[in-house]
């Protein structure tokens, strides 16, 4: 989608509710807002804010000088569909050699899909609904 590099800060939680969770973790940057400017022109949610987690958690990178730990990583999704969203947190870890400083940012995402069949002979269409989720088998 686009490279921010903005650090989405607890003043915007309060000014923009709907785009913004109440858990954000750092203080504001200069392109805190022209994130939430976009989410908000879009119709996202930046959805890492809704979710309370440890700091560790919820940051992806570390700057280089500071040691100090931030929120630069996001999963924007739809207003819509923010309900179905359950949890985004970041991993530590190996990155996987692929050559960044950013640790992996992991969402839970539960979707309910219809099919749709063909129309029948009144014109009408109906539909089913499916639920998809990940069962885990017992060992």
């Amino acid at each position: 989608m686009g490279y921010f590099n903005a650090r989405v800060g607890l003043e915007q939680a309060s000014s923009a509710q709907s785009t913004v969770g109440k858990h954000a973790v750092d203080t504001q940057n200069q392109n805190d807002r022209r994130l939430v400017d976009f989410c908000v022109f879009n119709g996202f949610v930046i959805t890492n804010t809704f979710f309370s987690h440890k700091r560790v958690h919820q940051t992806t990178w570390m700057h280089p000088k500071t040691k100090q730990w931030h929120m630069l990583d996001y999963v924007l999704a739809n207003r819509k569909f923010r309900n179905s969203i359950h949890d985004v947190r970041a991993h530590r870890g190996e990155t996987g050699g692929i050559g960044t400083d950013h640790h992996l940012l992991r969402a839970k995402v539960r979707i309910l899909l219809k099919c749709r069949k063909k129309k029948s002979k009144e014109g009408l269409v109906k539909t089913r609904s499916y639920e998809i989720e990940r069962r885990k088998c017992a060992s």
